[in-house]
């Protein structure tokens, strides 16, 4: 079992590299961005894409897209529980434009 929780690990570090360094490609975020700290602290932050949100977060739930003049807004929510009451609840709820991140807020 210790064996194959440490070949879990290496690959979601290795998976985690990818993500920073796709990041970094395609942004131009380096090291020290905002973005990359965030996510080496497994926080999500504004401007964060969301590849690397999912990877954090998980499974996304309930797309609830918004397309206007300026681009397409989606909404997602994260990290799903059931209620008391037998319900289906979210903690978390996260907007994207153009694939990063413009807001987000604990339900």
């Amino acid at each position: 079992q210790r064996q194959k929780d440490e070949i879990n690990r290496q690959r979601a570090e290795k998976q985690k590299q990818l993500l920073i360094n796709n990041a970094e490609t395609r942004f131009g975020y380096d090291q020290s961005h905002k973005v990359i700290k965030s996510f080496k602290r497994n926080t999500i932050c504004l401007g964060m894409p969301k590849k690397m949100v999912d990877f954090l977060k998980g499974k996304k739930f309930n797309l609830k897209r918004t397309v206007t003049k300026k681009g397409t807004t989606e909404r997602y929510n994260y990290q799903s529980y059931i209620s008391s009451r037998g319900n289906t609840k979210y903690r978390l709820e996260v907007d994207f434009r153009d694939g990063l991140v413009i807001k987000f807020q604990d339900l």
